[in-house]
């Protein structure tokens, strides 16, 4: 083989043998985890942070963004986190591997995928997106209020009491006419914030929309009883006029001229 049908034939073999291993990307290592973690949650509360700032300038469609923004931000960070533990496990970018630094087993560490104090900003980014979503909702001219309780239970699974969550999703409900859903979750917002004016107004109209509930159904049902007595009243009529004619022949049947008995 010539010397130049060996260098055109090169690239071709290089193509079959796949890429050099320079462009193969080596994995994160434990730390460089941490650290984009650490910048993720930093961005996210930089989202919220803007999300807030447009809501209090009724910016709702810029804070509706800025929420969802913060809350991709923080998607997933478990999962990141997990690729830690697993590179500490089998001893990958020197988290692990024998180092004594930290533990080297999935039963040490699987329990605490992110760091308390990361864990509390993440879950604070979320309760306060979801909860800031359900009121930018709430703002609309024509509300979906099935989102604000999508997004009012968000908040709920990670804090049942959460005062303001609760209020929300009672008022999403009175407007949906579901009156005892919104009163039961209404009545728990007030055992947090006793004394916060809306709960009570809204405590106050899911009441009294019941009760109006109740007048209408006793009146119906009143009406419906007095309707099925007159009509049993009025078939009983009918049945005595009916029976009427036989009683009076019966009792009339000695007048009755009886044959002669010259008639033959």
């Amino acid at each position: 083989m010539s010397e130049s049908n060996a260098t055109d034939t090169a690239p071709a073999e290089a193509s079959v043998a796949g890429p050099s291993t320079s462009s193969i990307k080596a994995p994160m290592t434990p730390q460089e985890i941490s650290a984009k973690i650490m910048e993720r949650v930093h961005q996210a509360e930089t989202y919220k942070t803007d999300g807030n700032e447009c809501y209090k300038q009724q910016n709702m469609k810029g804070a509706i963004g800025k929420y969802h923004r913060a809350l991709l931000f923080v998607k997933g960070l478990d999962s990141m986190a997990q690729q830690d533990v697993v590179q500490r496990v089998i001893g990958i970018g020197g988290g692990g591997g024998g180092n004594s630094d930290g533990p080297q087993n999935f039963g040490d560490i699987i329990g605490k995928l992110l760091p308390d104090d990361i864990e509390k900003r993440v879950a604070n980014i979320q309760q306060g997106c979801y909860n800031n979503l359900a009121a930018c909702l709430l703002q609309q001219e024509k509300p979906s209020y099935d989102k604000v309780i999508f997004y009012c239970d968000k908040v709920l699974d990670m804090s049942p009491l959460n005062a303001k969550a609760l209020y929300r999703k009672g008022q999403a409900l009175y407007h949906l006419h579901n009156y005892d859903k919104a009163l039961l979750s209404l009545k728990k917002a007030k055992e947090t914030a006793k004394s916060d004016p809306n709960i009570k107004k809204y405590i106050t109209l899911c009441e009294a929309q019941l009760a109006n509930q109740k007048q209408k159904e006793k009146t119906h049902y009143k009406g419906m009883f007095e309707k099925l007595a007159e009509e049993e009243e009025e078939e009983k009529k009918e049945e005595d006029a009916e029976s009427k004619p036989a009683v009076a022949a019966t009792a009339g049947g000695g007048d009755v001229p009886t044959p002669s008995a010259d008639a033959s």
